[in-house]
């Protein structure tokens, strides 16, 4: 998966995006709440918001169940189907993802789970 940001300027709009989306008044409010994280190491407040390495940090782009989605997150749509999530569409508030070999597929944001629905146990009427 294509990195989203390439430069130092990219993690920065990135993470104006995120503090405007989720309602954050500073960056390190946002890196505390988990909604900005880099890949590989722990958070390093010395460099931000210098983005060494801007390869490695994510921005979340959506919040289902109160917690933060990132790109790569997998999540279960009402019937079940795991969507490996690649993009979203934040004028509409779809979530678009991977359905495994069924290929691409969007739900609204409102229909995602990060577990997949219970089975309802069947009753034997007899």
């Amino acid at each position: 998966m294509k990195p989203q940001c390439e430069s130092t300027a990219d993690c920065l709009e990135q993470l104006a995006r995120v503090m405007r989306q989720f309602g954050f008044t500073s960056a390190e409010e946002a890196a505390r709440s988990k909604y900005v994280k880099r890949q590989r190491s722990k958070w390093i407040s010395a460099c931000f918001p210098s983005f060494i390495f801007p390869e490695e940090w994510q921005f979340a782009i959506a919040e289902v169940e109160d917690r933060p989605v990132f790109l790569g997150n997998v999540l279960y749509d009402e019937q079940g189907r795991a969507f490996l999530i690649t993009e979203h569409d934040s004028d509409f508030d779809f979530l678009w993802g991977t359905l495994g070999a069924g290929g691409n597929s969007c739900a609204h944001i409102k229909n995602f789970s990060w577990n997949p629905p219970s089975r309802k146990e069947e009753k034997n009427d007899l």
